[in-house]
């Protein structure tokens, strides 16, 4: 059965030529504006959109943050001045209107802003995750982007205010987190982490972020160049682990690293970090894939686990190597991209975070899911990997064959040639013993269901929707969703308008490297909801329009939205 989305615009702007759509790279959170045991509780979800905001806009100084220049064109260039900021979020709620239809998600967003640099940090740059932790803290959101340090900054500008890319290049050497205890309608101030050394050649890039059962939240980056502490990890970089020291300030806003543990270190990649707390938020779990000096050795993919109470005794493992070998298919690399097209009209997208993994349940079974990109010829497609518990040896775990979820999107004319980037989540959504008491008050939060049809697992991609001859192809959201059961099929559901005729992708270029997956549950509809945050290309042909020169991950001309469709059970 298919269902129908709701594509929305998310952050209140009317996508016009003089602002080109500079926005990408979207994460995803749904929480509540209050605690559950507020006497003023809103049973209305609120659904967070962390996104890269490149729109200029001007500083106290009266100049843009940043802006075009040079060559025949004017987009030869591109002028950065100290304070500009990326960090922008957009946050939706429910309309408290009756729906009218079955579609009706009545979910209205709203521009939330952009946060700017504490003192320390010239700019805030790109790579947005957010986090929630509903169970216990559904009013608490952690934000997070990466920074780049006055001290990069100076080094990288000859102490200057401005840095002109190409000619030098923006290189974050920071986290930055912003902290909201409203459920994501406001944010605090952000604080700026250093997760490498100003004055030397490493590069901080991707963050992923989850908030465990204390309410602390753990981040985890990616540090180009950092020697990995295995022989074949070379010196392509290693994800590092940092947790703040508490709920509330001071605490919240300090990061100390988390040691990794020698015996730990097989679990520890060097690319694509993701981070997800488990369904109590007892145990931190962090997927990762390394990428081996050896350039003909496909990537491996790691898992570890953390347990949040102090000491954190961390577990990893290699999937590649031991659990899982050998796996269905090799992780893909980094370097290649995907390809879009063919014949004279081929273009090579250039693509992000190749790996997701989500700790649930299956039954009362504890389970971890994963889905990995991997190539077939020069087509690429996802792989579904599940870990869990050996009912022989419980305090073993095995690697099993993958839920079956339909392997394209059904139609003749719409077939998914390519599947890249791909996000897998778990929404568990039974009544909890901790929200019992609440229920019966009258302010119920999550309402009771059937014990089949209150756990919810989804995956999803961008998948191309291209044919071999199309000059100008078309990527789209793409969802599955795996009902109960493990065995369960499930069709893949369209999240995004097919754009017959977007911009053409040049060599190179770029989509967006996050999008994300959540659920909320409509209460006057008695409705769960699912929504999905993506970055989408302004279509060429319009009125005013064109398709003027892209900048690759300066995010032109793509914008953001989401979608919005009833849950299957």
């Amino acid at each position: 059965m298919l269902l129908g989305a709701c594509d929305a615009s998310v952050t209140g702007h009317d996508p016009k030529p003089a602002d080109r759509g500079y926005e990408a790279e979207v994460a995803l959170a749904v929480g509540h504006s209050t605690a559950y045991d507020s006497p003023v509780f809103s049973q209305w979800a609120t659904v967070v959109l962390a996104f890269n905001d490149q729109r200029p806009t001007t500083l106290a100084t009266g100049q843009p943050e940043w802006e075009w220049f040079g060559g025949d064109s004017g987009f030869e260039q591109v002028r950065f001045r100290r304070g500009a900021s990326f960090m922008g979020w957009a946050w939706g709620m429910l309309v408290v209107l009756p729906p009218t239809s079955l579609y009706d998600s009545r979910l209205t967003w709203q521009y939330g802003g952009k946060l700017r640099p504490p003192a320390g940090t010239s700019m805030i740059y790109a790579d947005p995750s957010v986090a929630s932790f509903q169970p216990y803290f559904p009013y608490l959101m952690y934000m997070a982007f990466l920074g780049i340090s006055d001290g990069r900054w100076d080094v990288r500008s000859n102490g200057a205010d401005e840095i002109v890319v190409p000619g030098s290049s923006l290189s974050p050497d920071q986290f930055c987190v912003a902290r909201s205890v409203n459920g994501g309608q406001t944010f605090q101030a952000p604080t700026c982490t250093g997760a490498a050394p100003f004055d030397e050649a490493q590069l901080v890039d991707k963050t992923s972020i989850a908030i465990d059962i204390e309410g602390r939240a753990w981040i985890a980056v990616e540090v180009r160049g950092l020697p990995h502490p295995e022989p074949d990890g070379g010196a392509t970089g290693l994800i590092r682990l940092y947790r703040n020291r508490g709920v509330d300030p001071p605490e919240s806003a300090i990061f100390d690293e988390v040691p990794i543990a020698e015996g730990a270190v097989a679990g520890l990649g060097n690319r694509d970090p993701v981070l997800r707390a488990s369904p109590d938020g007892q145990v931190i779990s962090l997927s990762s894939l390394l990428e081996p000096t050896a350039e003909a050795e496909p990537a491996h993919l790691r898992w570890l686990t953390l347990q949040v109470p102090e000491p954190y005794d961390p577990v990893g493992v290699d999937l590649s190597r031991t659990v899982c070998a050998p796996l269905p298919h090799p992780p893909r690399r980094a370097d290649g991209g995907v390809r879009l097209g063919g014949g004279a009209a081929t273009r090579t997208l250039r693509t992000g975070v190749r790996a997701s993994h989500a700790p649930g349940l299956d039954g009362d079974t504890g389970v971890i899911r994963f889905a990995y990109e991997y190539l077939t010829g020069d087509l690429a497609q996802v792989q579904l990997l599940e870990l869990r518990e050996d009912p022989a040896a419980p305090a073993e775990i095995q690697c099993v064959a993958p839920p079956t979820w339909t392997s394209a999107y059904p139609g003749p004319s719409r077939e998914s040639t390519q599947a890249f980037q791909p996000q897998i989540s778990y929404h568990m959504r039974e009544l909890r013993p901790w929200i019992a008491e609440l229920m019966s008050s009258g302010r119920g939060v999550i309402p009771p269901r059937g014990a089949g049809a209150n756990r919810e697992w989804q995956v999803a991609w961008y998948g191309t929707l291209n044919t071999e001859d199309t000059v100008a192809p078309d990527v789209q959201v793409v969802t599955s969703t795996l009902l109960p059961g493990s065995t369960t099929t499930a069709w893949l559901v369209p999240v995004t308008d097919v754009v017959d005729n977007a911009c053409p992708v040049p060599a190179n270029d770029y989509w967006g490297d996050y999008f994300g997956l959540g659920q909320y549950y409509d209460h006057a509809a008695q409705l769960w909801w699912n929504v999905a945050g993506y970055s989408s290309s302004d279509p060429a042909g319009e009125p005013g329009r064109d398709c003027f020169q892209r900048a690759g991950w300066y995010a032109s001309p793509l914008h953001v939205g989401a979608s919005t469709w009833p849950s299957l059970p």
